[in-house]
């Protein structure tokens, strides 16, 4: 049977529940029960003419004319390659929003349900909605779905997140669904599984043409190394990302690295390099509060180690204006600031009020950020303790 006949009698169905009206109500005039049974449950391949009359019974009318399919699976192609060489996906998404009343009764629902997964439209429902069609969904469809439902799992579902990843990669083969992958085991920590799939998922790139997906590997990569405080390897892989960000024009990113490598080389001990790279991601930067909070956080940090103690005051006032602005994490990134505000005192390092609050950050930022964040932080934690001959408890940090 065709799949957009099998989508018909799902459509038919779904409706038909949501409306409230049982079978015989919308088959009376139409066809016997029976058959209604059998469309709904896909088990007949029924007449155009009879699908077309059950949603007009439903108020609604089913659209599958050749133009109308045409001209959408093109928008939707379009999408999928965007999302794929990392473009910009507004206007289409716009173009694709404005049919939103005829696609959801089509053929194309789930192109369309994708399209709002992947905008952050009605996420939660629209996952719902799709594992229901996945019986009906063609192979990219699945792999598309597979990493948006991979999304909406939670930090705790590690396991189920890779394995979602994993078989969207198997069904997509492209460079996209792999970087998501190497993102995931990034977060998670696990630095040598996202180094390893970095060249395969280059080599897929090279044979896209995909060179916004090379600078991402490079990217990621040189993330993997900056978490592990190993500036000299993190720098040739964050260079390459730099040459060809900087032919796509793409500031934004460029500054983004210029602060990893400024937050690396602070937690090396070398602050007179992470004051340069810091200030190189402020002056080329259009900040958003979060990324902003950030970098005033760090150069404070920086000033005080440089004994600019009024500067690193200044910073630290500044990372505290726009902690104000900020609505998600504020209690974990408040007490980034506490913790960093301690530091501004003489002997902070005997302040048992600093090693409860450096402590208390530990723990929550092991549990609900990047790994990135918590080994920063962590790296402090062994300071403290090994200041206060603490050994055992530093060696038994992970």
């Amino acid at each position: 049977m065709d799949k957009s006949r099998k989508l018909a009698g799902s459509l038919i169905k779904y409706h038909r529940e949501r409306l409230g009206i049982t079978q015989k109500e919308l088959c009376s005039g139409i066809c016997v029960v029976s058959h209604l049974s059998k469309i709904e449950n896909n088990k007949v391949d029924s007449s155009p003419q009879i699908i077309q009359e059950l949603f007009q019974k439903l108020g609604m009318n089913y659209y599958d004319d050749e133009d109308f399919i045409k001209k959408n699976q093109y928008n939707f192609e379009k999408f999928y390659s965007n999302i794929n060489y990392h473009r910009k996906t507004d206007s289409i998404v716009e173009e694709i929003i404005k049919e939103k009343d005829r696609l959801i009764n089509s053929p194309l629902i789930i192109d369309y349900l994708l399209v709002e997964a992947y905008s952050d439209i009605n996420k939660h429902n629209n996952i719902k909605r799709l594992s229901e069609l996945e019986i009906y969904m063609n192979t990219q469809q699945i792999g598309w779905f597979y990493i948006v439902k991979a999304w909406n799992c939670g930090k705790s579902k590690e396991d189920n997140v890779r394995e979602l990843l994993s078989r969207s990669y198997a069904l997509l083969r492209n460079s996209y669904s792999l970087l998501t992958l190497m993102s995931l085991e990034l977060g998670e920590g696990n630095f040598y599984k996202a180094i390893e799939l970095g060249s395969e998922t280059i080599s897929l790139a090279l044979i896209e043409g995909n060179v916004m997906a090379i600078a991402n590997v490079n990217l990621l990569i040189g993330n993997c190394y900056a978490a592990q405080n190993l500036p000299d390897l993190m720098l040739p892989y964050y260079e390459r990302a730099k040459n060809i960000l900087f032919e796509l024009d793409r500031q934004d990113l460029i500054a983004a690295i210029n602060y990893n490598i400024g937050a690396t080389f602070f937690e090396s001990g070398q602050h007179e390099k992470a004051l340069y790279y810091l200030e190189k991601s402020h002056d080329k930067r259009s900040m958003e509060d979060y990324s902003a909070f950030l970098l005033y956080h760090k150069l404070g940090l920086v000033h005080l180690r440089l004994d600019s103690n009024n500067k690193a005051k200044d910073y630290i006032e500044k990372a505290k204006e726009k902690l104000n602005l900020l609505s998600e994490d504020y209690d974990v990134n408040s007490l980034m600031i506490e913790v960093a505000e301690l530091q501004l005192e003489n002997g902070y390092l005997d302040n048992p009020v600093y090693l409860e609050k450096l402590e208390k950050l530990c723990r929550i930022l092991n549990v609900q950020h990047p790994k990135g964040f918590y080994l920063f932080h962590k790296r402090m934690l062994e300071q403290v303790y090994c200041h206060l001959r603490q050994y055992k408890k530093a060696y038994l940090l992970k």
